[in-house]
Parts: structure tokens; C-alpha cells; sequence
């Protein structure tokens, strides 16, 4: 049985789950002490110069990727919405035939929010009319491992450093030979938390072999059950 943390006994949803604004409640007296001194309430979106605010909030995902060397970051396919979906001929043409599976993500996004892999043609027209906005369609990266980075550079400084790495656990069980996926999750407090939303999109009913890794979740974000 999954057990209840103390938020979850008050009522609460795990704090992973909270809107952006309540996360960084407890920064607010900070950010108006500095906004006050600095005579500025959006001093903080002057860091990461480069980026539309700073990249605090509605940053186009594509004028970040125009920035960075097309060797250093995934095949990536604009799409604008009034044009209307790609082409078989478009796809093939830009990714190489056999490219499925491609993944879908709109220019503006946020915690994993309408982010799609597709596997098909057809996925990609049903999501080109779901989506109703801007978005980009990528070649998928197949790695073991997924790090996120965080670099620093003081701008009157020639060279900065890397002062954090954070490593993602993508949401999975290990079989046993018995279960079925759905009793492993429930075994699992993160999993068991997206039992509900996966029961569409996998089947949960199978037994895993004993040691198998099932991977549940392909996209790293923790609303999705990732680890960080």
C-alpha cells in the first residue's frame, strides 16, 4: 500500500506537485528587499543574459536552442502552427527515414506541460491539432544517463565554473515475476502517484520478468514521477 507523508495526511499534494508561486514563496521577502534596494521588482531576470527575462517565465525554448552549436544539442524541427503539420517527405528530408520515435514539445512550455513522443506520422498530425500553438518536433537522445548543469559566470569574469550537477532517475519498476507493473507502482510512493495518469498511455496490467527494468516514463520531469 502506498503510505501518506505528512502533507498528504493534512490534505496536501506532495510539494513537487505545488504551482510554481508556492514553491518560491519562501524567496518573496528576499526578492522585495532587493527590489526595494535596487529600486527594480525584475532585478533577478538579469541573469542569463541571453535569454528573453532571464528565462524566468514564457521563454521561447527555440531562440535558446538558436544560440547553441548544432553539435551540442539534438535535431530539432520548428513547426509553426498556421503553416499547418509536416510532411512525411518534410520529416524524412530533416530527421532520415526511420526516425520514429520523435518527440514533441511547444515553444512555451513548463513542467512538462504538453510535451508528446510520437511514434508515428499520424501522432504527429493528431498532436499538430491538439497542440494550437508553435512547437518543435526532436530527434530523441538514447543515453544511460541525463545530467542537468549549472554553470556560473560573473560577466566581468573571463571563465566561470559548474557549481551543481543534478542526475534525473526516470520514473521505472524492476519486475519480479509475479506482479503486474501496477502492484510494483503501488509499491512505490513516486509511482504510485502516477498510476492514474499512465493507465491510459501503458499497460500496467503485465507481469515484468524477475530483474527487468521497466522504463514508465521517457520524458525527465518531476510532475512526470522523475527523480532529481
Amino acid at each position: 500500500m502506498k503510505r501518506k507523508g505528512i502533507l498528504q495526511k493534512l490534505g496536501l499534494p506532495h510539494h513537487e506537485y505545488w504551482p510554481w508561486w508556492m514553491l518560491v514563496a519562501p524567496v518573496w521577502p528576499m526578492w522585495l528587499w532587493y527590489g526595494i534596494r535596487l529600486r527594480c521588482s525584475t532585478w533577478f531576470t538579469t541573469i542569463n543574459p541571453a535569454i528573453e527575462d532571464g528565462g524566468f517565465m514564457g521563454e521561447s525554448k527555440i531562440e535558446i536552442l538558436n544560440i547553441i552549436p548544432d553539435d551540442l544539442k539534438p535535431k530539432t524541427l520548428f513547426v509553426l502552427q498556421e503553416k499547418g503539420a509536416p510532411s512525411v517527405e518534410t520529416l524524412e528530408n530533416f530527421f532520415g527515414k526511420n526516425a520514429f520515435p520523435l518527440i514533441a514539445k511547444p515553444d512555451i512550455g513548463g513542467r512538462g506541460r504538453k510535451i508528446k513522443i510520437t511514434q508515428t506520422l499520424q501522432d504527429i498530425k493528431t498532436y499538430h491539432e491538439t497542440v494550437a500553438e508553435n512547437y518543435m518536433i526532436q530527434a530523441i537522445v538514447q543515453a544511460p544517463l541525463e545530467l542537468g548543469v549549472f554553470y556560473a559566470r560573473i560577466p566581468s569574469h573571463e571563465k566561470g565554473a559548474v557549481i551543481s550537477l543534478s542526475s534525473k532517475g526516470f520514473l521505472h519498476v524492476i519486475g519480479d515475476g509475479k506482479n503486474t507493473i501496477e502492484f510494483l507502482m503501488k509499491k512505490d510512493k513516486r509511482a504510485a502517484d502516477q498510476i492514474e495518469r499512465l493507465r491510459s498511455e501503458i499497460d500496467i496490467t503485465q507481469i515484468p520478468n524477475t530483474n527487468e527494468k521497466v522504463l514508465l516514463e521517457h520524458i525527465g520531469n518531476h510532475c512526470k514521477g522523475t527523480k532529481f
